[in-house]
């Protein structure tokens, strides 16, 4: 598995964890596949340490930046020795520099994790914009 797909399942793995938990059901037993504690409990998360992670997002909402830039950034650092890069943006800014990145050929562009909703997510999945 390559750094950037490592960081990559890790950022999300973490994101999701801490967006999400309360969503669990009481009842659940086992760690399903492909949820945020399977995909961490399988990073290999020393292979990223020390590295730095671009978190490109809307920067609408000063509460939602500050929780980012505090409580997340710390404990990626805390936890995984991980620096947390946030990059506030419009969605059209983020979607027209990975079709950008994507026209120029590069394999690996500026952005490790976006946070993009579903009609988003669907038009730059459409359009090949993402990885994995």
């Amino acid at each position: 598995m390559t750094k950037f797909f490592k960081k990559t399942a890790l950022m999300a793995a973490l994101l999701i964890y801490t967006a999400g938990t309360a969503s669990v059901p009481a009842r659940a037993t086992s760690v399903p596949a492909g949820s945020s504690q399977a995909v961490s409990s399988q990073a290999d998360f020393e292979s990223v340490r020390g590295t730095e992670v671009t978190f490109y997002g809307w920067d609408g909402s000063e509460k939602t930046n500050a929780w980012i830039d505090g409580y997340l950034a710390k404990a990626m650092e805390e936890k995984y020795g991980i620096k947390l890069k946030r990059v506030g943006m419009d969605i059209d800014q983020i979607l027209s520099q990975l079709l950008s990145e994507k026209t120029a050929g590069l394999e690996k562009g500026k952005i490790d994790v976006i946070w993009i909703n579903g009609e988003n997510f669907y038009t730059a999945r459409k359009e090949g914009l993402l990885a994995g």
